[in-house]
């Protein structure tokens, strides 16, 4: 759709009747799942994950929030022009349910263009999570529910924006959230930004997209802490450091109530956790023990949306990735068929496709009588040398550092015990933290570390999944290795 000229007339209040959508093919866009609707409402994800694939890395502030607003007319200043917006709100009537967008420069529009909900395919009453970004190219790409919106305008902007006119019929779509995000500054905020709107000032918030150059990545305690002697290898050190996801599990929610049928969950089906019970459609085979046939408990599943991505590991960014045990792990580990590695990769938000009824599920000997707990999970980039599996003798050190290279070995070993940081938890892709039988498992493990999980109810007990680099590029999980570690 071409932009418009500021002359004219836009669907900016409930007296102006919006536009007749123009025709064309639908485009059938799933619900967003209740676990992202969740985190963007309660501002759990700094930056929308699906932003992260069009921006370049870097922090964006927040130029405003705004929740439950009934207005039909937001004039929005942009005193830094726009870099992201997210909008999640509920469509009311199939006719009038539109978001007109125009951005202005200088009072002038100079691009422009309409949403309107029902010729997504997208029913009366639900939620829909709509995510706007300026590329680093400058041309805008809109996604809704984490697809590509099809047919969005494209229009190569000129010149920075500096203002936004949202407009929509209250009665027919419900705004629960609207955030802006702006490009880094240095000079003070301008309240103007808040009265604008006549809006109470946010809370301060600064965000950050995930930044794996070793310029701007927070340096490991090791690094902070280097000894003078070793400060010629500091810049090769901090070249050789390695991405990776930590998994964080909150506090313990609960646990299945077994007498209720197994439907004591309380987290829901479609978001990450420890334990409890997991997303699964009902025309799926449910995995079970080979020599038993006995259905396998949830030890964890991850929703893939949650994860930041990093480099060098190419980690799914959509579906449901699960991880299933069932006897006691030391009895599944190595042992194919008593564990499985399950991955969905289109997630259905509508409960009438999904499994509910989980009292199928057998407590004796399972996982779910050693660890009962559920646990929420939440995901975040680190970096570390990972010193005990790639000493620094084997990063091509300069021969005239070798000697002091081999010192540094010794000093990191005392310096990790000492300081227990040796220990880094649970985590995606990296490599093997310091076990009893680290070194014997990664010799015989087949592929690169794809999850560590340390039980939060067990801190000994820590559980390793390994895959293939080109497995995990294609999606294929079918033949991931299990192995058990108990210190």
């Amino acid at each position: 759709m071409p932009s418009e000229s500021p002359t004219e007339n836009h669907p900016l209040s409930p007296e102006i009747a919006p536009p007749a959508p123009q025709p064309s093919p639908p485009s059938l866009l799933r619900p967003p799942t209740i676990e992202l609707l969740n985190q963007a409402i309660s501002g759990q994800r700094p930056l929308p994950a699906i932003a992260r694939t069009d921006l370049s890395h870097g922090k964006y502030p927040l130029g405003f929030t705004l929740r439950e607003n009934q207005s039909c007319s937001l004039h929005i200043p942009l005193l830094r022009s726009l870099v992201c917006l997210e909008i999640v709100a509920t469509f009311h009537r199939s006719t009038t349910s539109c978001l007109t967008f125009r951005f202005c420069v200088q009072e002038t529009v100079t691009y422009s263009f309409d949403f309107y909900p029902h010729t997504a395919q997208l029913a009366v009453g639900q939620l829909f999570h709509l995510v706007l970004v300026l590329t680093s190219q400058q041309t805008m790409s809109v996604y809704v529910n984490n697809q590509l919106l099809p047919d969005t305008p494209q229009h190569t902007l000129s010149e920075p924006l500096d203002e936004l006119v949202l407009g929509y019929d209250a009665s027919a779509v419900e705004l629960q959230m609207l955030r802006v995000f702006e490009p880094q500054r240095t000079e003070a905020p301008d309240p103007a930004i808040n009265r604008a709107i006549a809006l109470p000032p946010p809370v301060p918030t600064t965000v950050s997209a995930p930044d794996t150059s070793p310029e701007t990545m927070d340096a490991p305690p090791f690094l902070r802490d280097l000894p003078a002697q070793f400060e010629p290898l500091r810049s090769l050190l901090a070249a050789n450091l390695v991405p990776y996801i930590k998994i964080q599990a909150g506090t313990e929610v609960g646990s299945l109530d077994w007498l209720n049928g197994g439907t004591g969950d309380p987290l829901t089906v479609w978001q990450s956790k420890i334990g409890g019970n997991p997303y699964f459609p009902k025309d799926r085979e449910y995995p079970t023990e080979s020599d038993t046939g006995k259905a396998m408990p949830l030890l964890l599943q991850i929703n893939c949306a949650d994860v930041p991505p990093i480099a060098g590991f190419d980690f799914p960014q959509q579906g449901m990735l699960q991880f299933y045990l069932g006897f006691e792990p030391a009895e599944a580990s190595g042992t194919s068929g008593k564990y499985r590695v399950l991955y969905f990769p289109e997630l259905s938000t509508d409960v009438q496709d999904l499994i509910t009824d989980f009292s199928f599920l057998e407590i004796d000997n399972t996982i779910q009588e050693l660890y009962p707990e559920v646990y929420s999970i939440t995901f975040a980039v680190s970096h570390d040398l990972f010193g005990e599996s790639r000493p620094v003798e084997a990063m091509d050190l300069p021969e005239e550092l070798q000697e002091l290279g081999a010192v540094f070995d010794e000093w990191l070993g005392d310096y990790l015990h000492e300081t227990e940081t040796r220990i880094r938890g649970s985590k995606l892709g990296g490599y093997v933290d310091l076990h009893s039988d680290t070194d014997e498992i990664a010799e015989s493990a087949n592929g690169r570390l794809l999850l560590e999980l340390v039980h939060p109810s067990c801190c000994d007990d820590s559980f390793l999944f390994f895959i293939p680099d080109d497995q995990l590029r294609d999606r294929d999980f079918s033949q991931v290795e299990f192995y058990f570690v108990c210190d």
